[in-house]
């Protein structure tokens, strides 16, 4: 099993979008993408982490995990969010 943590900080003026176009993808990565365990993501709530997420995902293999971001609705979500990132996604990713 793959384990992927992701976190996500945001331009104040975007978190709505952002929030919207985050709960599409994972809306989407959840019923179409093969492999997917689990697919989530919220607001990291600690002090001084205004505008930073997490996204916590479980995929069944590495194949999995590499088709979903190979997949028109991540790269279309990528691409999107590149206007409303403060920093590049930081993304760290575990094997089980």
């Amino acid at each position: 099993m793959i384990g992927v943590i992701a976190k996500a900080s945001v331009n104040s003026e975007a978190v709505e979008a952002f929030e919207k176009s985050a709960q599409q993808l994972v809306d989407t990565t959840r019923a179409q993408d093969a492999g997917c365990l689990s697919y989530d993501f919220g607001a990291i709530v600690e002090e001084g982490s205004e505008g930073e997420y997490a996204f916590l995902e479980r995929w069944e293999s590495q194949e999995a995990l590499d088709a979903h971001s190979n997949s028109v609705h991540f790269k279309e979500a990528m691409s999107e969010w590149e206007k409303y990132l403060s920093e590049p996604l930081e993304v760290r990713t575990y094997e089980f």
